[in-house]
């Protein structure tokens, strides 16, 4: 991963701590008369549903990959543009098992091309589109864990996603579109330390097979091809209670894959940075 994009990771991770922790601190000072005696109990019951619905900052890029081998041999110019997420997700927590359905879409342009040493801005026409599912069943196997409030656990998760692509060079136009699936596990730990605030980590690894139709402005005919690949999410949530039943959500997720598809290898990174609601009934 270029020190750039290290360095954007980090500062985004610092900005989302700043941001939420000191108005968590803030409002567990005051007291809840109707409060339940256990700060953890009164955030997150031990049996909820919760529904969130968010948007925020999105990105994508893309590098093309030569060689496949060890090491893997990227270009260091990466296909990189910008735009808007949205995101709706359910969550049912019993006790220490968590169950969550997400469903995302990004609409991302204002592409460019991207070395370390030059930057060059690309047709408006450029654009990458994707739908993205995922299904997760996480349970936590270690309650205080260290400290009072910090649960550690892991769980599999299932997705779905269907992407599109569109790129120019001149006259040129090159559409590529992809249906895929995959399985992951998931390494988790949340923090319910305080009645107002509630955070959450995951580390996200697995795999993913992938179908890719890609259609050239020069050639009638579309090629499709099978391929497959990895995936490794980090994301970092935090919620700010509001009410009694709603609160201020935040979240941050940072993607990196690679994609193995007979000519067409190249590695994906995206992300976003996006703030909503969470209503608990």
């Amino acid at each position: 991963m270029p020190i750039a994009r290290q360095t954007r990771t980090v500062g985004l991770a610092a900005w989302f701590a700043i941001a939420v922790t000191p108005v968590a601190l803030a409002q567990s000072r005051v007291p809840d008369p109707a409060a339940p005696s256990n700060p953890a109990e009164q955030h997150t019951p031990s049996t909820a549903a919760q529904w969130r619905v968010a948007s925020g900052y999105g990105w994508f890029a893309l590098r093309d990959i030569a060689r496949t081998g060890q090491p893997v041999d990227a270009s260091p110019v990466e296909w990189h543009g910008q735009g808007i997420t949205f995101e709706a997700a359910r969550t049912r927590t019993n006790g220490t098992r968590v169950h969550r359905l997400d469903l995302t879409v990004s609409l991302i342009g204002d592409f460019q091309y991207r070395s370390p040493l030059a930057t060059v801005d690309l047709p408006s026409a450029d654009r990458y589109r994707d739908l993205e599912g995922r299904y997760e069943y996480r349970r936590y196997f270690l309650s205080d864990f260290l400290i009072n409030g910090l649960d550690v656990g892991i769980g599999a998760q299932a997705l779905g996603l269907y992407s599109s692509l569109s790129k120019h060079v001149g006259d040129i136009t090159a559409h590529e579109s992809s249906l895929g699936a995959g399985v992951a596990v998931v390494a988790a730990a949340r923090l319910r330390r305080w009645s107002a605030f509630h955070a959450e980590v995951a580390w996200t690894n697995g795999g993913r097979i992938q179908h890719l139709h890609d259609r050239h402005s020069e050639s009638p005919e579309t090629s499709s091809n099978w391929g497959g690949g990895w995936l490794t999410n980090l994301e970092l949530m935090g919620d700010v209670r509001l009410t009694r039943r709603t609160a201020l959500a935040v979240r941050y997720v940072s993607a990196g894959e690679g994609l193995l598809a007979g000519h067409r290898n190249a590695a994906l990174s995206h992300g976003s940075l996006s703030a909503g609601v969470t209503y608990a009934k």
